[in-house]
């Protein structure tokens, strides 16, 4: 059904299989704090042992972020436990800017019990009522976020929590584990799924099949090459992964301004009479019965209103200019020190040519040769800036097998080339 990627063959291979042994121990520490062995002392990380309903103990980590608005709860893959992932953990905390809640399932890690389908369900269940309990995270704050087997109960969760913000399908399986086809006909919020091409465990189809039967599909990352364990080195991988949860972020913003515009809509307006002393008539009469003190307070209370509503929208716009210039300068303070240089390279080539524009138009004797030459020579060593930037970025994939030297090489020769152009110009 799936390019061979059947039901029964994924069975096999989604039997679970924790590490053996575990990566790490959970201890108290001298303070009577709980901690975990094998992984760094986190001050900012909460170490929780948590019971199921079915009487296993899980293990889970809270790691906390001071500037985040939004909690994901990872539901991580199989072969996999919470020693293995806190780098990862750690990685997504300060990349997303989010608070992160990782836990193991039922025999993994340090948790009691045996691993199971409907052990997981337990596991994630508990999970969810912590973040409500001791934290008082709402649905409405919380992105689910499940890889590969954790596909089954993000999706069993998602199912029922109608006012969640969103999910995350990294991987995921159709229909592997039980009935994740169902479930996600269930979700109600936006699914972002991101899966590998050549994925020879989960075939891509999986993750792509899922996403289509979301009610709410958000414009998806299939990853070329890819495969099952390596998404995550991807550049791209971080990139999307930040976009979908910035757009997380701002979503009550856009529905309560889309609410204020509905209220500010203008009434029907009656039909023009076409007599006019009919529309004489009828205005004297409105003025002499309804204009009164009663209505022209109600008239007012209502203008009032629609004030209050107009400057909460200002401020919304407002906020919403705010928290996009706090994420350009998050992505770009992320960027590579050889990019900023070029970029204030560029800066100060097109600064110099907007320089020599005004002064030709306030002077208007300078040698007009002369000007155009240093113009052209400003504007073409910025356009040569740009293109070695965008071949030393790599990010750019299409450049990926050309060094570094070689473009800035390329970028001294066009430089020559230009500048003896433009001195013959200037003859």
């Amino acid at each position: 059904m799936f390019s061979g990627c059947s039901v029964s063959s994924l069975a096999a291979r989604f039997a679970f299989f924790p590490p053996d042994p575990p990566t790490y121990s959970v201890k108290k520490d001298d303070g009577g704090r709980l901690a975990a062995s094998g992984v760094p002392r986190d001050h900012s990380m909460d170490v929780l042992v948590l019971d199921t309903k079915h009487g296993n103990k899980i293990v889970a980590f809270y790691l906390k972020n001071p500037c985040a608005r939004l909690t994901v709860l990872y539901s991580h893959g199989n072969a996999a436990d919470l020693g293995r992932l806190y780098d990862l953990f750690v990685q997504l905390k300060v990349n997303l800017r989010v608070n992160l809640m990782g836990y193991d399932y039922s025999g993994y890690g340090a948790s009691t019990g045996k691993p199971s389908e409907y052990n997981t369900y337990a596991d994630i269940e508990a999970v969810y009522q912590c973040l409500q309990t001791e934290y008082g995270i709402s649905q409405e704050d919380l992105i689910l976020y499940g890889q590969s087997v954790g596909s089954g109960p993000t999706l069993h969760l998602a199912a029922r929590l109608p006012r969640l913000r969103g999910v995350v399908l990294h991987s995921a399986i159709l229909s592997g584990l039980r009935v994740n086809i169902n479930k996600i006909k269930k979700v109600k919020c936006p699914v972002f799924a991101v899966h590998g091409t050549e994925d020879d465990v989960v075939n891509w189809l999986h993750g792509h099949g899922l996403w289509k039967l979301a009610k709410e599909p958000y414009e998806p990352l299939w990853i070329k090459g890819g495969g099952h364990c390596n998404l995550e080195l991807y550049p791209d991988y971080i990139r999307h992964l930040r976009k979908f949860i910035q757009e997380m972020e701002n979503i009550t913003t856009a529905t309560r301004l889309k609410k204020i515009r509905q209220t500010l809509k203008s009434p029907t307006k009656p039909a023009a009479t076409t007599s006019t002393a009919m529309t004489t008539t009828f205005t004297a009469n409105y003025l002499q019965n309804y204009l009164t003190p009663s209505t022209v307070l109600k008239c007012c209370m209502r203008i009032e209103s629609i004030g209050n509503q107009l400057s909460g929208m200002a401020k919304s716009n407002t906020n919403d200019a705010k928290v996009l210039i706090r994420s350009l300068r998050s992505a770009y303070a992320a960027t590579p020190i050889s990019l900023k240089i070029i970029d204030l390279y560029v800066v100060y080539a097109i600064t110099s040519a907007v320089i020599q524009v005004v002064y030709m138009g306030i002077v208007g004797s300078f040698p007009f040769n002369s000007f155009l030459s240093g113009v052209l020579s400003c504007v073409g060593t910025a356009v040569l800036a740009v293109c070695l930037r965008i071949q030393v970025n790599k990010e750019n994939k299409e450049f990926k097998d050309l060094p570094p030297e070689r473009a800035f090489a390329d970028f001294v020769l066009c430089n020559l080339v230009l500048h003896l152009v433009i001195m013959n110009f200037l003859g």
